[in-house]
């Protein structure tokens, strides 16, 4: 229930930190740099790209508190096979799902 509900709480999060960038960017990189204003939609991608970005660091904070408690709830496991499940799930859950997220932000940037 409680993994429901952090994902359910996602779609907010994204949007509320998509808000504040956009404010802080108006305040302080247009005046500084010139730059045009951000739309909304448009700082939401730009703060789901830089989360892309930092996936790679974060799994790798992430690895190895998951890596001790999957191998402790599951004894039958070694390390490689633990391994080799982490980067599928990089490659055939992760990625995909920051895909998705982008291409839904981008259907709202006409």
């Amino acid at each position: 229930m409680k993994k429901a509900f952090s994902f359910l709480l996602m779609v907010p999060q994204m949007l509320a930190k998509g808000f504040v960038f956009s404010l802080m960017w108006a305040w302080f990189v247009v005046p500084v740099f010139l730059l045009p204003t951000l739309s909304f939609v448009q700082s939401v991608g730009l703060c789901e790209i830089v989360d892309f970005l930092l996936l790679g660091v974060s799994m790798t904070t992430l690895y190895p508190s998951a890596k001790e408690s999957t191998l402790k709830e599951n004894p039958k496991l070694d390390e490689v096979d633990f391994s080799i499940m982490w980067q599928i799930a990089r490659v055939f859950v992760f990625y995909p799902l920051a895909l998705g997220i982008a291409y839904v932000v981008s259907l709202f940037m006409s």
